[in-house]
């Protein structure tokens, strides 16, 4: 489980659980004792990557014992190299952490990690939800590289 409430995302053996987002309607579920969800499938590859991809912006370290590395693509390997020549990872024999340079662009590392496939997605949402009244966040505030 990566959080709980209204927006919680749990990622299981290929699958994503989510609680609806609409916070009155879950809460109106949860009193009702009803746990309203949504159940996704995904790759099972994204299984093998998620303690890169999750784990180490969010915790700061990633041991590389939990990291099957055989299943793991080269462009997530790519990528590492690519955040540890720009000072926000170190790496010894055992682990990559997060630097302090690291912290402050988590959120960030953690979209760039992410399969390219998943970034789209991700951004066609981002793109849908801008033309929603009541959104906080200006076209002008996001850059697609």
């Amino acid at each position: 489980m990566h959080g709980f409430g209204v927006n919680p995302v749990s990622s299981i053996r290929e699958h994503v659980i989510t609680n609806f987002s609409n916070r009155n309607a879950y809460i109106t579920a949860v009193n009702s004792k009803k746990m309203p969800v949504n159940v996704s499938k995904h790759s099972p590859i994204l299984d093998k990557i998620k303690p890169i991809i999750l784990r180490l912006p969010y915790h700061s370290l990633v041991r590389k014992s939990l990291i099957k590395v055989d299943f793991v693509p080269n462009s997530i390997f790519s990528k590492l190299d690519v955040l540890l020549s720009n000072n926000l990872i170190v790496e010894d024999n055992d682990s990559w952490q997060l630097t302090k340079l690291g912290w402050y662009w988590y959120i960030n590392i953690t979209f760039w990690l992410m399969p390219e496939e998943d970034q789209r997605i991700l951004k066609a949402f981002i793109a849908k939800k801008l033309g929603e009244t009541g959104r906080f966040i200006a076209k002008k505030e996001l850059m697609y590289i």
